[in-house]
């Protein structure tokens, strides 16, 4: 990896959560870690949905290694959020990370909010994950 290539900022949050003095669930988006990388776009597609014109967009992120990422978190490259679908150490080296991530539809949902089967955990979530 060259460093030259890791001309873009980006900020890997993860989803905080606890409760309120009054016993409510609290659900927030906190920094994991700002780190340079290169973000490269692959894919962008749209289709019909609910009735709804719907996009997605499927970027792959390349950084230095970090330990403790994971596909729970999401990435915020300028006023764009991502969730990540897939954490890979390239080679095993634990030298370079490749995150894909997608962004549009319930595909940019992070894997703990998606449901195998079919519904997700949207809901409450929906605001703090589409915010900027």
């Amino acid at each position: 990896m060259q460093a030259g290539t890791l001309d873009q900022r980006i900020e890997l949050q993860e989803l905080v959560q606890g409760f309120d003095d009054y016993g409510q669930p609290i659900n927030e988006w906190q920094t994991y870690l700002s780190a340079w990388a290169a973000v490269e776009p692959l894919q962008g597609r749209e289709y019909l949905a609910a009735m709804q014109n719907q996009t997605e967009t499927t970027i792959r992120v390349r950084l230095r290694y970090r330990p403790g990422v994971k596909s729970a978190m999401r990435v915020k490259h300028g006023a764009k959020l991502y969730g990540v679908t897939s954490v890979i150490d390239v080679k095993s080296t634990g030298r370079e990370l490749v995150l894909m991530c997608t962004a549009g539809g319930e595909a940019g949902l992070p894997a703990m909010l998606r449901n195998e089967a079919g519904g997700t955990a949207w809901g409450t979530l929906q605001s703090h994950i589409t915010e900027t």
